[in-house]
């Protein structure tokens, strides 16, 4: 004979372990997904740590080659400059007499040059590539539309925007450089400049030879990503 307690019982422990068994996944899948979302979260900080890493050593790169130019070729620059001004032969030894005369401004223009190219050039890449693919290609992941995009124009376009922003900003520093040059003594970057702004009426002498310089720096940057990265893709590739 079946005692009712125990019939009744063991139907409640049925129900139970029945319940148990049913809500166990829960637990297990709400713990899934704080763990995937903390794997999310650490992968973005951690993306963006490099990120910042690579546009500051980017800097730091350009800033240095910079400064490293700036010591090597300031006086062959300064030499080339008053060989043309005054129509002479490059080999004199009057364009040598002061080889770093104006180091400091030529320091501080190369260095800057260097040091925000690159930097420009990585986020005029990323804007350019944003920008065309949420216009085109609404609907594309991002990494499909840079396997079908065309590099090649993206890497010109954010060369020449870099060269461009460059030019903008540091052809008052190559003014006061010029004006340096010319002189037979070094009267300091500060007084140079405010001599320049009281002379000629303003910020005009500042914005001197704008034109060559905005053309010189957009095909140099153009041409000097664009061929940097076509060689560092098919060394990638090969």
């Amino acid at each position: 004979p079946i005692n009712d307690d125990d019939s009744s019982s063991s139907l409640k422990n049925h129900d139970s372990s029945t319940m148990l068994t049913s809500s166990s996944p829960v637990p297990a899948l709400l713990e899934q997904r704080r763990v995937t979302r903390r794997t999310a979260t650490r992968a973005s900080w951690e993306s963006k740590k490099k990120a910042q890493q690579q546009e500051l050593y980017s800097f730091l790169s350009g800033l240095i080659a910079g400064v490293s130019q700036a010591g090597l070729f300031n006086p062959y620059d300064r030499a080339l400059y008053l060989s043309v001004k005054h129509k002479r032969r490059f080999i004199h030894w009057e364009n040598f007499t002061s080889p770093y005369q104006g180091f400091m401004q030529s320091i501080v223009g190369r260095a800057f040059s260097g040091g925000l190219f690159f930097p420009l050039e990585r986020f005029y890449k990323s804007l350019f590539v944003e920008q065309i693919r949420t216009q085109q290609f609404p609907s594309e992941t991002s990494s499909s539309f840079n396997t079908n995009s065309d590099k090649a124009l993206h890497n010109f376009l954010a060369g020449t925007a870099a060269g461009a922003t460059n030019a903008l900003l540091l052809n008052p520093l190559s003014a006061v450089k010029y004006k340096t040059w010319g002189r037979d003594a070094n009267r300091g970057m500060m007084n140079e400049a405010l001599g320049m702004y009281r002379k000629g009426g303003g910020l005009q002498p500042f914005f001197n030879g704008m034109l060559p310089t905005l053309c010189r720096d957009v095909i140099f940057g153009g041409c000097y990503t664009f061929l940097r990265m076509q060689f560092v893709q098919l060394s990638s590739s090969s």
